[in-house]
């Protein structure tokens, strides 16, 4: 009983009281980029006062069923947007998705969302399609002004600044519990806040905004810069940089006029230069950056190198290991003394969870490890989640998917 209820109150959270069949923006990707694409989602929802098609609720299932709601969603759209990643070039059902939609002669549009090359036989059948990078500011604000006139989503904006739009509203229906400020747009597509009343506490005078983290939130001037305010609406930190995210443990990345990230605090100074090529947020008092060499490692908060970039990739610490890659493409992990604690032996490998890792062995197929190496799901799934509060996604051979627990044991098949 406590998994079928786990289980649907995933499904149910993201269930739209819309029918999926009215929506005019159709999103295709690889349920292995789920977090990243969801922003990417709810980011087009509030910017362009649409609300997209995108599958939540398992249809790479392949029922009959479920694959006449794929079909019927990329019929009844406008745009076709294929978020385009290293998993999603790779995924069957992305692909069958993107090859109908160009089928059927609707306006597609490659949105890259990891900064990814095209593989040659991607690159050999798509590469005249339209394609944006998400990460690209300019970019983003042209795909964002695109969808808003293809879908014809002018009615929208005409709405008072008082007047909210079912999605803010229902968004204010959840945040009203906890007193949550929840930003919105009017009529001139600026954004500010509300309270849980409904009430405009912060006018609307940006561009683009973020929620608060931490006591701040990041906001976009009409030069397209990025700063930050506090819960008052007054600007603590000015808008003079590229981009900026929320703050984690008292530091927010910026990019600056170079396009090279760093970290500021509180008060706006620059605690890590911006001399990274990339990096991500803190974790635990580490962050991973990548340098001119496209290697990786971690710095302290500080900004002092901890771990030498010398790895094609890594993962955050969750606990006391990371998920490193190395020259070879092989996947291990070390500790933060920077000691390889489990070799570099898997194809693929994420982060510890409840003490288990995901990893894929040499056919691709995943599993999990303990802490100490040890497998203790054997790698026979064809792709499988993180586990949350005792329990994983997982599909089989035949893309059915279903929950197992910390011991591998099937609790729940089958989650339409």
């Amino acid at each position: 009983m406590h998994i079928q209820v786990f289980a649907n109150r995933i499904i149910i959270s993201y269930k739209s009281k819309r029918n999926d069949m009215s929506r005019d923006v159709f999103i295709s990707y690889s349920r292995r980029n789920f977090d990243a694409v969801m922003e990417i989602k709810n980011q087009i929802d509030r910017t362009c006062g649409t609300e997209c098609w995108i599958d939540l609720k398992g249809i790479e299932s392949g029922s009959e069923m479920f694959l006449r709601d794929i079909v019927g969603g990329i019929d009844a759209c406008k745009v076709f947007l294929f978020m385009l990643s290293r998993e999603s070039m790779e995924s069957e059902y992305a692909l069958l998705e993107l090859n109908y939609a160009k089928e059927q002669g609707k306006r597609v549009v490659l949105v890259n969302i990891d900064d990814c090359r095209m593989n040659g036989v991607f690159l050999f059948k798509y590469s005249l399609t339209d394609t944006i990078a998400w990460n690209n500011p300019p970019q983003r604000e042209k795909l964002l002004r695109d969808v808003a006139r293809w879908v014809g989503s002018g009615q929208s904006v005409e709405k008072k600044p008082t007047q909210l739009s079912d999605i803010e509203k229902r968004i204010a229906s959840l945040n009203k519990k906890i007193g949550k400020l929840t930003f919105f747009k009017d009529s001139n597509c600026k954004y500010g806040f509300m309270d849980k009343r409904g009430g405009i506490v912060i006018p609307c005078l940006w561009n683009d905004i973020r929620d608060f983290s931490e006591g701040l939130a990041c906001i976009q001037d009409s030069k397209n810069k990025w700063g930050y305010i506090d819960k008052s609406g007054r600007i603590v930190i000015p808008c003079q940089w590229i981009f900026a995210w929320s703050f984690r443990e008292d530091l927010a990345r910026v990019k600056d006029n170079s396009g090279k990230f760093g970290f500021i605090d509180k008060s706006g100074r620059i605690v890590v230069p911006c001399q990274w090529k990339k990096a991500f947020e803190f974790r635990e008092g580490l962050a991973r950056v990548q340098d001119s060499n496209n290697k990786w490692g971690f710095i302290d908060k500080t900004g002092r190198i901890v771990i030498p970039c010398r790895w094609n990739y890594v993962w955050s610490f969750h606990g006391d290991l990371a998920a490193i890659k190395d020259s070879k493409g092989s996947w291990g992990y070390i500790n933060k003394n920077n000691n390889v604690v489990i070799p570099c032996q898997w194809s693929s490998a994420r982060s510890f969870n409840e003490g288990l890792a995901r990893v894929q062995d040499s056919n691709r197929r995943c599993g999990f490890i303990d802490k100490r190496g040890r497998v203790a799901i054997p790698c026979k799934w064809s792709w499988a989640g993180t586990f949350y509060r005792g329990y994983s996604n997982v599909w089989d051979n035949n893309d059915d998917c279903g929950y197992i627990d910390k011991t591998g044991r099937v609790v729940l098949w089958g989650t339409e």
